[in-house]
This record gives structure tokens, sequence and C-alpha cells, in this order.
């Protein structure tokens, strides 16, 4: 047996054990977790999930203008622009070629207005928008993903003494799925920004639900203030028109600032964000 066979071209190729073993094995691309939003509005809990690995395939949103902006930083999600309420889950799914089972992850935080603790004229069980985590787990019933994220305001947990958060895990459980909730500070994980957020997270994988802890807040990493974020962005004239503005010069940038500028000398005026 030769030691240095020229395989290519041989007509013996094909039954012939060096050949075989000289072949280079396939590296099969693994497929990314599918997931679907639900009150997607601009898509950033999408472009979130994006980042950490999922391939959103489809997003609902209402609001054309909010759809815009979602669909110029989504361009590869199907969007449908229409009330999550009026449209069939399995014949919008049907759009991407999703059937039950399919999708890793629903995702969605709807309308939160009614929930807000600053909402002092419609905050109550009568505004119906408050029951539109009701059309949230009509997607979750028929479409059957593996986890759910709902993701809604600090409020929720205590609109009506707590009893919609209730009623969303008791449903959650009707439906099979294990659920948990808790409320997350996002200045607590690096963002230069005071927001709590409540967010329910399940599955009907019979896994326990984990939720990260806090990475800055402390005297080792305190949090990441505005000034850190954006201080040295060039001033600006009202209504002002550029292609790319350099940062201001003498400004010595933060940790966050070089993180997020990923090298960029100057501001996009072009950039979508």
């Amino acid at each position: 047996m030769s030691k240095s066979p020229l395989c290519p071209g041989c007509p013996l190729s094909r039954m012939c054990l060096v050949s075989k073993a000289n072949r280079e094995p396939k590296v099969l691309a693994r497929p990314k977790p599918l997931a679907l939003e639900l009150f997607s509005g601009a898509g950033g809990m999408s472009y979130g999930f994006s980042q950490a690995g999922f391939q959103i395939v489809q997003a609902i949103e209402q609001d054309q203008r909010a759809a815009e902006t979602f669909q110029a930083n989504h361009a590869e999600t199907d969007l449908i622009v229409g009330d999550v309420s009026i449209l069939d889950p399995l014949v919008v799914a049907k759009r991407v070629s999703i059937r039950q089972g399919d999708l890793t992850l629903l995702l969605g935080g709807p309308p939160c207005q009614g929930f807000s603790e600053s909402n002092r004229r419609t905050r109550t069980l009568e505004n119906p928008r408050n029951h539109l985590y009701q059309q949230f787990f009509r997607y979750v019933e028929a479409l059957a993903p593996q986890w759910f994220v709902l993701e809604n305001v600090a409020g929720l947990k205590t609109l009506a003494n707590g009893s919609v958060l209730k009623a969303i895990v008791e449903r959650a459980c009707e439906l099979g799925y294990h659920a948990e909730w808790k409320e997350l500070n996002a200045a607590e994980f690096g963002v230069p920004q005071t927001r709590r957020r409540i967010f329910v997270v399940g599955n009907r994988l019979g896994l326990p639900v984990s939720f990260p802890l806090p990475t800055h807040g402390t005297e080792a990493t305190p949090f990441v203030s505005v000034r850190d974020a954006i201080g040295d962005l060039p001033p600006l004239t009202v209504g002002a028109d550029f292609g790319c503005m350099s940062y201001r010069s003498g400004i010595r940038a933060s940790k966050y600032q070089t993180s997020m500028r990923n090298g960029k000398a100057c501001v996009d005026g072009n950039l979508v964000t």
C-alpha cells in the first residue's frame, strides 16, 4: 500500500480505505436556537438575544414607526406589522416554516403603560392593555416553545396587589411550564441607567430557572455613570447633520467607552441605533 497515494482522480477512491482515512472530517454547522418576539417595539430584546446567539426568525409589532426601526436593525427577521391579538400564531409562524415545538424561545414585553407606577389614571384591572399578557400565552400555547421570557416594568408586581403577576405564573404552570420571576436593575449589569424590570422566565423541560447575579454596584466594580458612557461625545448643534464626527480630544476614555466604541475613531451620524 502506497504511503502517499494519489487519491484525487482515482476511480477506486470511493471504495478505498486509504482515501476515506485521508478525507478531512466534515464540520457540521450547529444551527442557532430559534426565537420569535411579540410586541417587539424597536427590537431591543431581539438585539440582546441575537448577541447571545439566537436567530430571531420572526417578530410582531403594531406601531409602524417602531416596526421601521426594528427592520432597520434586524433586516434578516420576518417582521409582521400588525395586532398580536387578532393574528393566528400558527398561521404567522408558517410564514417562516415554524411548527409547534420548533422554537427554543418566545420572548416579548406586552405594553407596560397600564402597569407603570407613574400611571395614575388607568393603572387598574379595567384597562384592557393590562391583560395583553394573555395574548402572549396564547402564542406560548400554540407554538410550545422550549422557553419563554416575558419582560415588563417593576410596577407589574404591585398592580392589584400582585394579582396580575401571580396570574402570569399560574397560566404558565397550566401550560406545563416551570416559571420564576425576578426584578432586575440594568444599572447592576453595567448599563448607565437605573432601569428596573420584571422578568418572568419559564421552560417546559423541567429545568430550574436561574437569574444572573449583579456585576456592578460594588466598590471594586462601581456603577457606570452617564459621564462614563457619553463624556467623550462631541457637542452638537440643534439639527446637526454630519457623516462622521471625531470624539472629543483630551478626554480619557472610560472602560465603558472603550468597549462600546469598538475601536472607532468617530461618531457615525448615519448609524441606526
